[in-house]
């Protein structure tokens, strides 16, 4: 069993006491840090860069999907927004398509997704071909 002594608990009394300071200012101020946990809901704001994304891509390949992913709730610069296609030429000639990314950035500003992050968010293109071929058909596998 292992004892703590007066200093160990002043110590540990001083650390929590500096952090939830650093927690009332960064609150204040209306920003998370990065590593810290993301509190306001994205949800609402990711469906609707997804639905303009998604019309997008499928203005330019009909067949198209597109489905998010990432630790947003961590730190919302973790969305990625994947557009699929059948094959590897489809996702090819659309990863080639030199307005989507920009297009995706202005959306993200325009629905009001946290300004800090948009800049890292990714936008990336995968086939049902390579998964089915490289990753024995599992999504899960491809885009980890």
């Amino acid at each position: 069993m292992t004892s703590f002594s007066a200093r160990d608990a002043l110590v540990a009394l001083a650390a929590g006491a500096v952090t939830l300071v650093l927690v009332r200012i960064v609150r204040r101020r209306g920003q998370a840090p990065e590593s810290a946990p993301y509190h306001r809901d994205l949800k609402p704001l990711i469906k609707a860069v997804e639905a303009a994304m998604l019309k997008a891509v499928r203005e330019r390949l009909p067949t198209a999907g597109l489905f998010s992913t990432g630790d947003v709730h961590v730190a919302p610069s973790k969305l990625v927004l994947w557009a699929t296609t059948q094959t590897d030429e489809e996702r090819d000639g659309l990863a080639a398509d030199d307005a989507l990314e920009p297009l995706m950035l202005e959306t993200l500003k325009r629905v009001g997704y946290p300004s800090g992050a948009i800049a890292r968010v990714r936008l990336d293109f995968q086939s049902q071909e390579t998964v089915d071929r490289d990753f024995g058909g599992s999504w899960f596998q491809a885009i980890k």
